[in-house]
């Protein structure tokens, strides 16, 4: 048995610009005469036309499955007819799908019959697609033969439909053997078929973003870790869909159209973490997105700039949790760790940054960002759902600060970096996983220099700083002393999409984002 591709295609892009003049001016023309003497009354049209200066383009997608076979083609020499109970013994046919273009597509699995000398009667044979029931061939959906030069077929039938998603794969296992049901009209008969994949662009080519993450999830290839939480102090048990891995296909660009697009725009995809926008509100699944590089804005008092051999940050800068003393550069404005007053969020991320996404605000859902803190003295113990844990509790953080706040903007969990790496490392301790952290974590973007901060505060520390939690050089996750004017730290913007954004095309690699 050998395998053909066929596809159908469907689906188009048009762009349209339309100019559209159209002038008719009427001219009348008239005079009266002494008394009763009328002069006959002329008048002429005048017509002007003015054609599209632009092209009407229609640009197709393309539809592609990409076949592989992973075994051989069945070839039973010599069959007789076999219980249903020993069907399960047989080998399969087994063959992979991938969808090798950027958008969705249907598809059908159909077998064709081919015309031989002695063919055998299609109702004797037995036929079973991956976890389906078993079926004689007949008892299939009869479907048109797709025409080739390659061989001839005189029957087909439908064996099973399914879609994929842009990059997506998916593997099938058929098995085909002489039915117990068989009759006379089987012996001394030959049966041969192919497998043909029959694609079209799927129906449902625009997808909410949050359902699109999530189904990929359930994909071989995934990158997609699907968490189950249990109840915290703040919140319900809850399910996370989370990237995973050193480089997962998870670029977005956000705030750009088209060819305005630039490497300032790139965002990657925390996961699909189900959130609320307001004190008691409806946990609903949303999109986190973080921003690919580090944030720097030259506005005097948030920067330090030009530290030697450190470029955590572009140009060795970052930001401190409060800023400076105008009138005492040696002095930050408050040594609290109060992230609801810290001028990092009130100012850098909820200001200045926020204000820069002009109109693209609108697909930034409001959050309820969870503050509760974690021990320094525990630090080397912390697995990543303790850390989850810890985020969502009651306890405050030094400066006793609330325990949630609502934002749209915010800096990613310590949670977050944690469950980044593959989950065989989730029950180990961060700290102790440094090196791999550093190495398998995609969320790891250090290069030199001290680390990026994080949203969650520290609460036991007994000297007279405070200290927020932070990604250190050496890829574990430390305290850094926020009350300290020496110590400022690079920082990426974290927000969700709402909820009913949609996905509409690209994979996700860098080279095409979503």
């Amino acid at each position: 048995m050998s395998c053909v591709v066929i596809l159908k295609y469907g689906g188009v892009k048009m762009k349209k610009n339309l100019e559209d003049k159209r002038n008719k001016v009427i001219l009348g023309i008239g005079s009266i005469c002494v008394l009763v003497i009328v002069m006959a009354v002329s008048y002429a049209y005048i017509a002007y036309y003015n054609r599209q200066k632009g092209i009407n383009v229609i640009e197709s997608e393309c539809i592609q499955i990409e076949m592989e076979e992973l075994s051989d083609a069945i070839n039973l020499k010599g069959a007789y007819p076999i219980s249903n109970e020993s069907v399960e013994k047989l080998k399969p046919f087994t063959f992979k799908l991938t969808n090798t273009c950027t958008m969705n597509v249907d598809y059908n699995i159909n077998l064709e019959v081919l015309e031989v000398e002695n063919r055998m009667p299609s109702y004797n044979v037995g036929i079973k697609l991956d976890e389906e029931e078993i079926k004689t061939l007949t008892a299939e959906i009869e479907t048109k033969v797709i025409e080739t030069e390659e061989y001839q077929a005189v029957e087909s039938y439908r064996l099973g439909t399914s879609s994929l998603k842009p990059k997506e794969s998916k593997t099938h296992n058929l098995k085909v053997w002489l039915h117990e049901s068989a009759d006379n009209t089987s012996q001394n008969k030959v049966f041969q078929s192919k497998v043909v994949i029959e694609g079209t662009q799927s129906l449902q080519a625009i997808w909410n973003f949050s359902d699109y993450l999530i189904d990929l999830s359930k994909s071989e290839d995934r990158e997609i870790e699907k968490i189950e939480h249990e109840a915290t102090e703040q919140t319900p048990a809850l399910t996370d869909y989370r990237y995973t891995g050193s480089n997962p296909n998870n670029y977005v660009y956000f705030g750009c159209e088209g060819d305005t697009c630039t490497e300032d725009h790139l965002y990657r995809i925390i996961g699909v973490i189900p959130t609320q926008s307001s004190e008691n509100g409806t946990y609903e699944n949303r999109v986190k997105l973080i921003k690919a590089n580090y944030y720097i804005e030259n506005e005097s008092g948030y920067l330090k700039e030009n530290l030697p051999d450190k470029v955590y940050a572009p140009g060795g800068q970052g930001y401190y949790w409060n800023r400076k003393k105008e009138d005492e550069p040696n002095q930050i404005l408050n040594n609290h760790d109060k992230w609801e007053e810290s001028t990092l969020q009130k100012e850098v991320l909820n200001k200045i940054y926020w204000n820069s996404l002009e109109n693209y605000q609108s697909y930034i859902e409001q959050a309820k960002w969870y503050l509760g803190a974690s021990s320094w003295y525990d630090r080397e113990l912390y697995i990543s759902e303790q850390f989850y844990q810890n985020e969502r509790s009651n306890t405050q953080g030094k400066s006793k600060g609330t325990i949630s706040y609502i934002a749209p903007v915010g800096l990613m969990y310590p949670s977050d970096y944690g469950f980044s790496i593959d989950k065989s490392f989730w029950k180990q301790s961060i700290y102790s996983n440094a090196e791999n952290y550093k190495n398998l974590s995609w969320l790891y973007t250090l290069k030199n220099g001290e680390g990026e901060l994080l949203i969650s505060v520290e609460s036991s520390y007994s000297d007279d700083y405070t200290r927020a939690w932070q990604i250190n050089f050496s890829g574990s996750i430390l305290g850094a002393m926020i009350g300290n004017y020496e110590n400022i730290l690079g920082i990426r913007p974290t927000f969700y999409l709402k909820a009913d954004v949609l996905y509409s095309s690209g994979d996700g690699t860098r080279e095409n984002p979503y």
